[in-house]
């Protein structure tokens, strides 16, 4: 039987990445987006690119959660499965309180992240 709950955790956390990384290119990571040459470390340069592939890194976060989520989904509730997912959850929750709290709650990512750790904290019951 399926794990109805961390299968919508996992696509959620997809949708979450996929949404990460096109709004960031659209919205965010254009201003970084300079001409770099070889001798361009320690410099500000550098230091966009590193921000850049940060960004993306968060991303590729999410879709392994996710992909992670949706395997859990479709198998027994075991105890590692308990752990994994429990750890995964706080660090939903976790984010979450980061965000909020950096963004001043206007950076709306926070509910989702606490969907997700709900989600995700319930799978495990």
């Amino acid at each position: 039987m399926m794990n109805l709950y961390f299968f919508i955790s996992g696509i959620l956390a997809l949708v979450v990445g996929f949404a990460h990384s096109f709004l960031g290119e659209k919205f965010f990571l254009p201003r970084l987006r300079q001409k770099e040459t070889i001798d361009d470390f320690g410099t500000e340069r550098f230091v966009n690119r590193t921000l850049r592939g940060a960004w993306h890194l968060a991303s590729i976060a999410s879709w392994s959660s996710a992909v992670i989520m949706i395997i859990f989904a479709f198998r027994p509730l075991d105890d590692s499965i308990i752990i994994v997912a429990r750890v995964m959850s706080n660090f939903y929750l976790f984010s979450g309180l980061l965000s909020v709290f950096m963004s001043h709650g206007r950076h709306l990512l926070w509910i989702i992240f606490f969907i997700l750790s709900l989600l995700t904290w319930l799978g495990t019951y």
